[in-house]
C-alpha cells in the first residue's frame, strides 16, 4: 500500500518461507513452487503469495533388464500420489521374465484419522525360478501393515507388521533333476546295485541313487532340501528415518539415513532378529555436477530351537555391488560339486559406494541426458544355518567335513549329508559407467560395470571350478510419466 515502507524479512523469518517452500516441492505434486511477499495493510503485516505450477502426478512405469542367471526382466506399474484429489498414494505394478513374476499393491493415507500420520498396506505375490544359482524355486504371497510418524522435519519413523508365507520346491524332472540323489527319476537316474564294488558284500543303500552320478547333472544343496516346503513368517519392526536431502527425487544435496531393526517369531516359523542400515550423502560439487556416497550394512542373528533358516538369511548382488547378478555374492555350498555353486546366503553385510553424475559434455541440457561413473566394493558372508543334515531319513549320516564335525558313518554311494561351505568374507568391488536420461518416456538408466575382485572358488570333486562368484555387467531401468 502507498505510504508503507517496504517489507523485508528478517533471518527467522526467510527461513520460515524457504521452510515452507521446501515442503510444498517435496510433496511431489507441483512442477514448480514461487514464494513471494509484500507488504500488508500495517507495518507488522506482511502478504504472502504463493504460485503453483501443477503437474502430473500419476505415473506409468516400465523398467526391464537382462541378467546373465535371469535372463530379460521387466516390470510395468501404474500409480498415483494424489488420487482423487486426496493426498492418497495408490500403486499397482506387476513383474515377469524368463524366471520371475510377481504382483503387488500399495495403499497409503498421508492424514489417518485426521492426524499428520501416514498409514497404508501393502499386498503381494512373487514367484522366482531360482534354479540357474540354486537349484530352487520360490513364491512369497502376504501383505504388511504401515503406520507413519514424524518427529520432525527431518526425522520420523514407521511401524511395520508383515505376515507372509515362503514356498520352496526343487525341480526334479529329467531336464531338471535337482533332486534325484534323494528321489530317484524313473529311467533317468542310475541307482545302487545289489552288491558293493567288490562284487560279493551286500549294498545295504540297493535301490538309493547312486552317488556321485546323480549329482554331476545339478543336484541342489542339502541345506535347500531342508528348507523346501512352506514356511510362514510373522515379522514386527520399525524404521526410523533421516533425511535432509534438499529434492527427495532428484536431490543434489543433503543426507539421508534409515537404520531397520526387525524381529521375526511372534508366531510362524522363522524366529531370528535382523538389523540393517543405509545411508546415503549428496553434495553438489561444480554446477549440475552431483557426488553421491553411499553406504549400507546388515545383520541377521537366529534364535530358538529350529535356529536360522536358509530363507531368512541375506541373498545379494547389485544391490551390494553392480557387477555381480542376484545371489552372486556370498557363501555356497560346494558339497555336491556342482559347478555353478548353490548360494545359501550369509547373515552379515557390508558394502559402499562412490558415484558422481555429470552432464554430457557438448549436449544441451534441455535434451536430459547425463552421465555417471562409480566405484563400489562390499562383502555378504557368515553363513549361519546348518550343516549335518538326515536327507536319506536312514539315520546315518554319509560325509566328509571335518570342519562342521561330520565325518564317514556311512557309504560314500549315497549323497553326502554334511554341507561344506565357501564362507569367504573376501571384498568384491566393482566400477563402471551410467548414463542417465531424463527421457519424454520418464527416467531411464543404463549401468555397465565391471567386477575388479570376486570370489574365484576352488576346485570341485570332479575337477570343475566351483563356489565362485556370478557376475553380470549389463542393468537397464527406465518409465514414463502420464
Amino acid at each position: 500500500m502507498e505510504g508503507l515502507a517496504p517489507f523485508e524479512p528478517g533471518l527467522e523469518e526467510r527461513l520460515l518461507l524457504d521452510r515452507a517452500e521446501r515442503r510444498l516441492n517435496n510433496l511431489g505434486y507441483f512442477k514448480k513452487v514461487r514464494i513471494t511477499n509484500e507488504p500488508g495493510t500495517a507495518p507488522d503485516r506482511v502478504v504472502v503469495n504463493i504460485d503453483l505450477e501443477d503437474q502430473p502426478t500419476g505415473s506409468f512405469s516400465v523398467a526391464g533388464g537382462y541378467s546373465t542367471a535371469d535372463g530379460v526382466i521387466g516390470e510395468v506399474s501404474v500409480s498415483e500420489s494424489n488420487f482423487l484429489g486426496r493426498g492418497q498414494y495408490v500403486r499397482l505394478a506387476g513383474n515377469w521374465g524368463q524366471r520371475t513374476q510377481g504382483i503387488d499393491f500399495s495403499f497409503t493415507e498421508p492424514y489417518f484419522l485426521g492426524y499428520r500420520m501416514a498409514a497404508g498396506f501393502d499386498l503381494f505375490s512373487k514367484y522366482t525360478d531360482n534354479t540357474k544359482y540354486a537349484r530352487y524355486e520360490s513364491r512369497v504371497i502376504g501383505g504388511s501393515l504401515r503406520l507413519g510418524l514424524p518427529v520432525s522435519e527431518e526425522f520420523g519413523f514407521t511401524l511395520r507388521y508383515s505376515l507372509f508365507q515362503t514356498e520352496l520346491k526343487i525341480p526334479n524332472t529329467i531336464k531338471q533333476p535337482y533332486n534325484d540323489c534323494a528321489v530317484a527319476i524313473p529311467g533317468y537316474t542310475q541307482v545302487n546295485g545289489p552288491f558293493l564294488a567288490d562284487g560279493t558284500t551286500p549294498n545295504p543303500f540297493v535301490g538309493q541313487p547312486l552317488y556321485p552320478s546323480c549329482a554331476t547333472d545339478g543336484e541342489t544343496s542339502i541345506v535347500i532340501k531342508e528348507a523346501a516346503g512352506k514356511t510362514l513368517t510373522s515379522l514386527a519392526g520399525v524404521t526410523l528415518g533421516y533425511s535432509t536431502l534438499d529434492n527427495p527425487k532428484n536431490p543434489k544435496n543433503g543426507f539421508y539415513a534409515e537404520v531397520k531393526p526387525d524381529i521375526a517369531g511372534l508366531g510362524g516359523d522363522s524366529k531370528y532378529f535382523r538389523l540393517v542400515a543405509d545411508g546415503r550423502y549428496y553434495y553438489e560439487l561444480f554446477d549440475d555436477v552431483v557426488a553421491v556416497a553411499r553406504a549400507q550394512a546388515g545383520h541377521v542373528r537366529g534364535f530358538g530351537d529350529n535356529g536360522l533358516r536358509v530363507t531368512d538369511q541375506f541373498f545379494l548382488g547389485p544391490t551390494l555391488v553392480r557387477g555381480f547378478e542376484s545371489a552372486g555374492i556370498g557363501p555356497r555350498d560346494i558339497s555336491s560339486g556342482d559347478p555353478r555353486g548353490n548360494a545359501i546366503g550369509g547373515t552379515t553385510y557390508a558394502g559402499t559406494s562412490l558415484e558422481i553424475q555429470f552432464p554430457i559434455w557438448g549436449l544441451p541440457r534441455d535434451l536430459g541426458l547425463r552421465g555417471a561413473v562409480f566405484a563400489d566394493a562390499g562383502t555378504l558372508f557368515d553363513y549361519k544355518g546348518k550343516k549335518v543334515f538326515d536327507v536319506t531319513g536312514d539315520r546315518l549320516i554319509a560325509g566328509f567335513a571335518p570342519a562342521t564335525g561330520c565325518v564317514v558313518t556311512a557309504a560314500l554311494t549315497v549323497i553326502p549329508e554334511c554341507v561344506s561351505v565357501l564362507d569367504s568374507s573376501k571384498i568384491r568391488s566393482s566400477v563402471g559407467a551410467s548414463i542417465l536420461w531424463n527421457s519424454p518416456l520418464g527416467p531411464i538408466r543404463f549401468d555397465y560395470a565391471f567386477a575388479l575382485t570376486k570370489e574365484e572358488g576352488v576346485i570341485g570333486p570332479f575337477g570343475a571350478r566351483i563356489g565362485g562368484d556370478r557376475t553380470q555387467a549389463f542393468r537397464f531401468s527406465g518409465g514414463s510419466r502420464f
